[in-house]
C-alpha cells in the first residue's frame, strides 16, 4: 500500500520496524552488513534502534514502544527453551486469552512484552502458533538449531512484510508503510535484483 508522503521527515522516527537479513550459504552475518541496511534505511525508531547477530543471521529493531508493556522490554527476544531468536513489531490485542493458554507458564507472564509472550507460545506449538494471535503484527524468528527463518504478519497488511533472495544471502523488513522499505531496497541497490513481492508463505489467513 502506496501512502503520499509516507517518509516525510518526522513521520518516519515515530514508526517501528524489524528488518534483517540471513547468509543462505551459512556465513556469518558482519556488523558491515547489518551496519549498511541501518545506513539505507529511511530514519525510524522512536525508542532506539538495537541489532543482533550470531552464525549466518542479524536481526534489527527499529522500537517505537505503542504498549504500556513495550516500554522496558529489550529485543531481540531469545528463548532459553529452544534457543530461538525474535523480534517484533506490532501488539497482540488478546494478551488475556493467549497467557491463559500457556497455562502454569503464563501465570508469571501478565506484564511480559508481547513479543514475549509470542515467542513462549511458538515455543511450545510451534508455527501454528500464529494461528491464536489477534492484533497488528509482523515477525521475524530466527531458529539457529534448524537453521531456519519464520516470516509472519497479521492478515489485514497494516504492517506489510516483504523479503527478497539475492544469491547468498535472504533479506527481510517490515515497515509502518510499505513506501518506506521500497525506498530503502532502492537505496540498497538492489531493487532491480529482488524478488519483491508479499510473502505468501507466511501470510495469515484467518478465514482458512
Amino acid at each position: 500500500m502506496l501512502m503520499p508522503g509516507c517518509c516525510q521527515a518526522g513521520l518516519e522516527t515515530k514508526l517501528g520496524a524489524i528488518a534483517g537479513a540471513v547468509h543462505v550459504d551459512g556465513r556469518d552475518m558482519t556488523e558491515a552488513l547489518l551496519a549498511s541496511i541501518l545506513r539505507a534505511a529511511v530514519p525510524r525508531g522512536f525508542d532506539g534502534v538495537k541489532h543482533w547477530h550470531d552464525g549466518p543471521a542479524g536481526l534489527i529493531r527499529f522500537a517505537h514502544a505503542t504498549t504500556p508493556e513495550a516500554v522496558s522490554e529489550v529485543q531481540p527476544f531469545i528463548s532459553t527453551r529452544s534457543g530461538a531468536v525474535m523480534v517484533f513489531d506490532g501488539r497482540l490485542d488478546n494478551r488475556a486469552d493467549l497467557i491463559a493458554q500457556l497455562g502454569a507458564q503464563g501465570e508469571g507472564m501478565k506484564a511480559a512484552p508481547d513479543g514475549e509472550i509470542a515467542l513462549a507460545l511458538f515455543d511450545r506449538r510451534g508455527d501454528d502458533y500464529v494461528t491464536s494471535l489477534v492484533g497488528d503484527f509482523a515477525i521475524a524468528i530466527w531458529q539457529p538449531r534448524d537453521r531456519r527463518l519464520l516470516l509472519v504478519r497479521s492478515p489485514y497488511g497494516w504492517r506489510p512484510l516483504v523479503w527478497s533472495r539475492r544469491q547468498d544471502w535472504v533479506r527481510h523488513g517490515c515497515w509502518g508503510l510499505w513506501a518506506c522499505f521500497l525506498h530503502l531496497l532502492r537505496r540498497l541497490g538492489q531493487l532491480c535484483e529482488a524478488q519483491r513481492h508479499r510473502l505468501h508463505a507466511g501470510h495469515l489467513d484467518q478465514g482458512r
